[in-house]
């Protein structure tokens, strides 16, 4: 490339448009001054959906929850856990990409960890949601009616979701 600025300012350009963070961040944190307004309202009270909230004490009861969900699917599918585990391995460093703010806290083992569960928990809260015979009489998620509003206010059916939902129906074909 010659030395005139335009073509510097074509390269940085360039450069920019083919990190992939940039391609593809879309998961981040309330900005700060929208989160002091009112700190309530951007705090998970149940369930922890990704990594920002992931270790919060009052949260962690709830890990049991998506470990079942997770069993649901498998038994559903028919597929062997370690097939949904490769699948989310293989899309552990896009799917961190994705993330607008720093998560190194979370190494490649818990990442593909959370998107594991979390990733089930919500196909199958969508599935429960959508098809109400699936529903156990005895599932807290639905008697109380909050599940999928929660989920959705995290901000969480994103990119992933529906790629585990693809890897899914790719099993089953």
């Amino acid at each position: 490339m010659g030395s005139e600025p335009v073509d510097i300012v074509i390269q940085r350009v360039g450069e920019k448009l083919r990190s992939p963070s940039q391609l593809f961040s879309s998961i981040s944190r309330v900005p700060d001054f929208l989160r002091k307004l009112n700190e309530k309202a951007y705090e998970p009270k149940l369930v922890a959906i990704g990594p920002y909230h992931r270790y919060k004490d009052h949260l962690l009861a709830f890990e049991k929850h998506k470990i079942s969900y997770l069993q649901t699917l498998i038994n559903r599918t028919g597929r062997p856990y370690p097939d949904y585990v490769r699948a989310m391995w293989a899309l552990e460093e896009r799917a961190r990409n994705c993330y607008g703010g720093s998560i190194s806290f979370l190494d490649k083992d818990d990442f593909v960890q959370m998107m594991l569960f979390d990733g089930c928990f919500i196909v199958e809260v969508i599935r429960r949601f959508a098809l109400k015979h699936l529903r156990g009489e005895d599932d807290p998620n639905f008697k109380l009616g909050w599940v999928l509003p929660s989920i959705v206010t995290q901000g969480c059916l994103k990119y992933l979701v529906f790629k585990l939902y693809q890897v899914q129906f790719k099993f089953l074909h």
